[in-house]
């Protein structure tokens, strides 16, 4: 049986610590059936700026590290989800963690449009002196297609 939740990718925002006059850049998750963005395993003292989420062939969203050129790291080995991931409305969306992996699914009503419901979390590294990275992803519940019920993601707000 099809599971009647899907996910469908919306549109990040990698939020760069950066100077505030500096619009940040719109990337797209990037999708197992598309060709994936290249990623390196970070070093262990690489400098992180940034955050960017990743869907993998799960459809599980994956936290990954930007460094200052903007190339995408693979900080699993360097950071850990802490604090752990949580809905702000759980009776409409719900979350889980697997590693550097989150993953959202529709459990209620639709969240109407305008009308997210907030999933937060937060990027703590290992390594004493750097910063954590706190990170919010809006999530819409949408209905009545096809397809079924819908996760549409919005724009990832990170703060550090």
């Amino acid at each position: 049986m099809r599971n009647p939740f899907h996910v469908v990718a919306g549109w990040f925002r990698r939020a760069v610590a950066a100077p505030q006059d500096e619009p940040p850049k719109e990337v797209p998750v990037t999708k197992s059936k598309k060709k994936a963005k290249k990623t390196t395993q970070a070093a262990p003292h690489a400098d992180v700026v940034g955050i960017e989420l990743l869907e993998d062939e799960d459809g599980a969203l994956v936290v990954h590290g930007v460094d200052p050129v903007g190339e995408v790291l693979d900080i699993s080995d360097l950071a850990s989800l802490d604090p752990a991931p949580e809905s702000a409305d759980e009776e409409k969306v719900t979350v889980s963690a697997s590693g550097m992996g989150l993953k959202c699914e529709a459990v209620g009503p639709p969240t109407g449009p305008g009308n997210p419901v907030a999933v937060t979390f937060g990027v703590a590294f290992r390594e004493s002196g750097k910063k954590p990275f706190k990170c919010s992803l809006p999530v819409e519940v949408v209905t009545g297609l096809a397809e079924g019920t819908l996760l549409n993601y919005g724009a990832l707000a990170v703060t550090r």
